[in-house]
């Protein structure tokens, strides 16, 4: 009777956890897609977007915003598919709150904007702690023990 119920409780730790990782790549996909439609605003407004765009770094503002594009594209492709989760999202953690710095420092920031980056914030956070879950790339498995598919 024992060893039932403790079969039973292991099973249900089994469903939890391949629940979570679920739900982990869920956020994944849907924040790697955000960004990327994201991306895909600025690419359509560009011409506009250039003339504004601060110079980072010493580069021209159409520099800067390339780059900051790209380095965008590359970071949502490496959170879809789960390759160094925790770095990526610390980095769009930190440039999220640039962000929101530069945007009330010059131009003030809506209530609308501001809320975007607060969620934002929150899924990077969840992700930085969660990393990419046992359905990313560079999962540690820890005494060769993993979720089994059953």
């Amino acid at each position: 009777m024992e060893q039932k119920s403790e079969q039973n409780l292991v099973s249900q730790s089994y469903s939890q956890m391949r629940s979570c990782a679920m739900a982990i790549l869920f956020l994944r996909l849907f924040i790697g897609a955000v960004m990327l439609l994201h991306i895909i605003g600025k690419m359509q407004t560009y011409d506009n977007l250039v003339l504004e765009y601060p110079s980072i770094l010493g580069f021209s503002p159409a520099t800067s915003l390339a780059l900051s594009m790209i380095f965008q594209a590359a970071f949502a492709a490496m959170i879809m598919v789960g390759v160094a989760t925790r770095f990526v999202s610390l980095a769009m953690m930190i440039l999220t709150l640039l962000t929101i710095v530069r945007m009330m420092q010059v131009d003030g920031m809506t209530i609308f904007v501001l809320k975007i980056n607060f969620l934002y914030l929150g899924i990077y956070t969840t992700l930085l702690i969660s990393g990419s879950g046992v359905y990313g790339f560079n999962v540690p498995r820890m005494g060769g023990k993993s979720v089994p598919n059953s």
